[in-house]
């Protein structure tokens, strides 16, 4: 999957004119900058539980309509309820 973005990405650039092409770099160098700064990623697994699943609680089905409700109660129609 990867290398067809790639190869997607890069024929998209070869289309456009050299001074694009050039803008083109520099807003991927930017990304792989701010990529870079971040941190990395970590498999599923090892990565640190927040807010209400932290403490391995589960939210049920009617907890999270209850919430949406809550919060989007007069926007919903009759079926989301």
């Amino acid at each position: 999957m990867v290398s067809n973005i790639a190869n997607e990405i890069a024929a998209k650039v070869a289309s456009l004119p050299p001074e694009r092409q050039r803008e083109a770099l520099a807003l991927i160098e930017q990304l792989a900058a701010r990529t870079a700064t971040t941190r990395p990623h970590l498999p599923r697994a090892k990565r640190k539980l927040k807010g209400a699943t932290a403490q391995g609680s589960s939210v049920s089905d009617a907890e999270i309509r209850e919430a949406r409700h809550e919060m989007w109660g007069e926007y919903m129609g009759e079926d989301e309820n």
